[in-house]
């Protein structure tokens, strides 16, 4: 073997191992996002099905950048300031903040409940923007937080807007895991759900996340009729059938819509390049939280 060919095998095998080291960096910040309460080393490496000396060398990567945070009394890994630096960078740079707290604070003030702006992130929903109740029966939604599509109002809301093709496309490569006893965890039983949901044009949920919370939501449109995001109000007292909730939220849907693209429109008449609704679908995609 010549010296050249054993310098390209080299390369080749940096570029795989970094690939595949930055694959698993990033399923453990979406584990991490996703488990209240932090993950161990020894759970992370079950789930991934990769050794434990191999995820516990990702793990302290992400923990000497920043991304990470390991508790010195249990051990578990907890998403770090690093990560929380992206979110807020994103937020500002979306223009969403000033955008739509007002709107939220008025939807909150109106149902008495907590307010939750969320996009769709594969299979799971990431947690934009809320305001409201500080605490959901003991669970804190705080920006950032990622939760399973299927068994929040929001994210099937989310995913009724997907097309057929796509849709069956991400339903065939995950599992519908069970949250709660009321989880929807039938991948025919959730199609004629979201059937349902088109035709209301709002979704609701009834303890499917967590016990005793129930939740509506409508989705958030773009300029060219596209849904960009998600607006929910989650609580324990909320009712389903309530009129009155389904009307506010609709309307706060359509004013954020309408500011975010005034926004938009005002960033491009700047000779702006960024396009936040173009942005929050990129950041749906991407998975940048």
């Amino acid at each position: 073997m010549t010296l050249r060919e054993v310098s390209t095998r080299r390369n080749r095998a940096e570029r795989t191992d970094l690939g595949t080291s930055l694959d698993r960096a990033l399923a453990i910040l979406e584990m991490v996002s996703g488990n209240g309460g932090g993950t161990t080393n020894a759970e992370l490496a079950r789930r991934l099905s990769i050794p434990t000396s191999s995820c516990s060398y990702v793990l302290q990567r992400l923990e000497r950048t920043g991304y990470l945070t390991r508790s010195e009394e249990t051990r578990r890994y907890e998403l770090g300031i690093k990560v929380l630096g992206l979110a807020h960078g994103v937020l500002r740079d979306t223009g969403l903040p000033g955008a739509v707290d007002s709107i939220l604070k008025e939807i909150a003030e109106k149902t008495g409940q907590a307010v939750i702006i969320a996009i769709l992130c594969k299979d799971r929903i990431t947690i934009l923007r809320r305001t409201g109740l500080p605490e959901l029966n003991g669970v804190d939604f705080e920006m950032g937080s990622s939760f399973p599509a299927h068994a929040t109002a929001i994210g099937k809301m989310l995913l009724a807007r997907l097309s057929d093709a796509d849709l069956r496309e991400l339903l065939d490569s995950q599992q519908l895991v069970k949250r709660s006893p009321r989880t929807i965890n039938s991948k025919d039983d959730l199609m004629r759900n979201l059937v349902d949901i088109r035709r209301r044009g709002h979704s609701t949920s009834n303890g499917e996340l967590f016990m005793r919370i129930r939740g509506l939501a409508v989705p958030i449109m773009d300029d060219a009729g596209q849904t960009c995001a998600g607006l929910t109000v989650a609580g324990p007292r909320l009712r389903l059938d309530d009129d009155e909730a389904i009307r506010t939220i609709h309307d706060g849907a359509a004013m954020i819509s309408k500011r975010l693209r005034e926004t938009a429109e005002h960033r491009r008449s700047l000779n702006s390049p960024f396009d936040v609704l173009t942005a929050l679908r990129h950041f749906a995609a991407d998975r940048i939280i």
